[in-house]
């Protein structure tokens, strides 16, 4: 009798156990890799669109920095970074992966570099905090993350409703992937919401700081950089150089 009692007893446990998994959340499923939401810049909402055309292409770390050559390219071997064999591998890394989407959208080379020198692009037309969250982004917008020491190490771009596309890491393709994550570290934008073309490719803008406040204007590389009183954007991004030309 009192074996029997725990084989029941263990038999009970066994069917909760087997209806908490069963009835447990899990986590949302990626959508259709497209935009997501509206209101963004036609450039913006085409950067989506081709950097969904990459998904399923293969990370390479230092894929896709060829001067003058977006797109996917054999990358770099570098144990040290986790890429071991990243020199036989055809494909983009994340700001590879940014500057091939966008090169795609307006047919010129706008933001090349790693992803800590587009965090610092002098053709933001806007810049959002960390603290803002996700509400304020709109779809082609760059999303920044930070690593453990503090430095900008990955970009994604945002394709709306909380999602995002990226190339993640070696060994990973590019995916769609949720933008909730740590080490947000802010986003830009760089086409004005709901236009088509400001600022136009080409246009140059000077950005500078006076220790407090970001400032940004149109105008040629050899401007002076002092503070304008109109037509100028400020940008909240205390104590960082962001930009400078």
């Amino acid at each position: 009798m009192p074996g029997m009692r725990i084989r029941a007893a263990l038999a009970a446990l066994l069917l909760l156990c087997t209806t908490m998994v069963l009835t447990s959340p899990t986590a949302s499923a990626a959508p259709a890799c497209g935009v997501l939401a509206d209101g963004a810049a036609d450039q913006a909402n085409a950067a989506v669109l081709h950097a969904c055309d990459q998904i399923g292409l293969d990370y390479s770390w230092g894929g896709g920095h060829v001067p003058g050559q977006p797109g996917p390219s054999f990358g770099i071997c570098d144990p040290q970074n986790g890429a071991p064999n990243d020199c036989r591998v055809k494909g983009l890394d994340c700001s590879g992966l940014v500057r091939f989407a966008y090169f795609l959208s307006v047919g010129e080379d706008i933001i090349d570099g790693t992803s800590g020198s587009q965090f610092q692009t002098s053709r933001a037309v806007d810049r959002f905090a960390p603290a803002e969250g996700l509400d304020p982004l709109l779809p082609g917008d760059l999303m920044f993350f930070r690593n453990s020491k503090g430095n900008i190490s990955h970009v994604s771009i945002y394709a709306g409703d909380g999602w995002m596309v990226e190339a993640p890491s070696s060994g990973l393709k590019v995916r769609m992937a949720s933008a909730t994550r740590s080490g947000y570290a802010g986003a830009v934008r760089l086409f004005e919401a709901g236009t088509s073309g400001q600022p136009a490719p080409g246009v140059n803008r000077i950005a500078y700081t006076d220790g407090t406040d970001l400032w940004a204007k149109d105008g040629p590389l050899d401007a002076e950089p002092i503070l304008q009183e109109g037509d100028v954007k400020k940008f909240q991004l205390a104590g960082e150089r962001i930009g400078v030309l």
